[in-house]
Order: structure tokens, then sequence, then C-alpha cells
């Protein structure tokens, strides 16, 4: 399976990197308030792939689709950061190619 990157929404909010046990690596983000733990993106993946995963660590990200701009930064109260933002960034830049990437 290829790698995943999901970004919903217009704003950004949170976002986890999740491996799944089909062997993809996952970075899945949604702007819904409903989504107010990572852990409940991490159900609402789940729900939707039907796909057991393992998580790996999130943080925020905020998207500005007007300016083609991307940031990722923190971590996950629960989870804590992945353990390597800089590979989860690649993923955006690829899956974002005309998007300027950030992490902090």
């Amino acid at each position: 399976m290829a790698d995943q990157v999901i970004i919903r929404g217009n704003k950004g909010y949170k976002f986890v990197v999740l491996k799944a046990d089909n062997g993809e690596t996952v970075v899945f983000a949604d702007d819904d308030p409903v989504y107010g733990l990572h852990v409940w993106l991490i159900r609402a993946w789940i729900r939707q792939s039907g796909v057991g995963v393992r998580c790996l660590g999130g943080g925020f990200i905020a998207i500005d689709r007007q300016i083609k701009t991307i940031t990722i930064w923190g971590s996950s109260g629960d989870f804590g950061c992945e353990p390597d933002r800089q590979q989860t960034a690649r993923m955006i830049r690829t899956a974002f190619p005309d998007f300027s990437v950030t992490s902090e």
C-alpha cells in the first residue's frame, strides 16, 4: 500500500500520523471541531477506512489554501510528536506540491 496524506477542511486544526496494519503510513487531518482530541481523529480514520492503526504521534496543522501554505507544529497531548517531523513535512510536500510546507 502507498502512504497517504489526507487533509480535510480549509483551515486545519489537528493531525495524526498513523501506521496502518497494512503497512502504510497515513497523515490524517480534519478541521471539523468535532475532533477535539487527537484520539477522535484516529477513531474517525479507523471507522472510515476499516483498517486498524497505531498512532505514531501528531500535532497541529494550519492551512491557507489562498496563499498555499501549510504549517505543522506542536504535539498531541496523548500521543506526543511523531518520531520524524521532517518525514511528515516531506509527505505533505509530496501530496501538496504547490504549497509551501513548514514545520515549527
